[in-house]
């Protein structure tokens, strides 16, 4: 679910956690079935065991490449 709240959530998150990964969304819109890719041109990620935490309590869904 794409909220406000949880926009900014996220966004700080990421921002906390500036590093040199790319990162890149994928929201799924499940009654339409749509699918969107949205890679990030800027923002760049550290990965780390607090992030991917963080990210697991969002019940944010991730991938590692």
């Amino acid at each position: 679910k794409l909220e406000d709240a949880r926009i900014e959530r996220l966004h700080e998150l990421i921002s906390a956690n500036t590093g040199s990964h790319s990162l890149n969304f994928v929201v799924f819109e499940m009654t339409e079935k749509l699918k969107l890719h949205m890679p990030s041109r800027k923002q760049k990620v550290n990965i780390t065991p607090e992030l991917l935490t963080a990210l697991e309590a969002e019940s944010v869904y991730y991938k590692l490449n």
